[in-house]
């Protein structure tokens, strides 16, 4: 569905992309992947020692 400044000529519509290539889903991959140990606050991997969070849990993440 366009917006009403789109239906209206008000402004040009917006491109969007539904389709998906290789490239840009490995891309897209690569930066979830660099940033995966910021989401350790959400899902945390405790520390053996009992020293609180050491990292990110993937098994918990992948679960939810």
């Amino acid at each position: 569905m366009s917006y009403y400044t789109e239906r209206h000529g008000l402004r040009k519509p917006v491109e969007r992309t539904y389709v998906i290539t290789y490239e840009m889903y490995a891309m897209l991959f690569d930066c979830c992947e660099k940033y995966f140990e910021n989401l350790g606050c959400k899902y945390p991997e405790e520390c053996p020692d009992g020293n609180g969070c050491c990292g990110l849990d993937y098994e918990n993440l992948i679960r939810h």
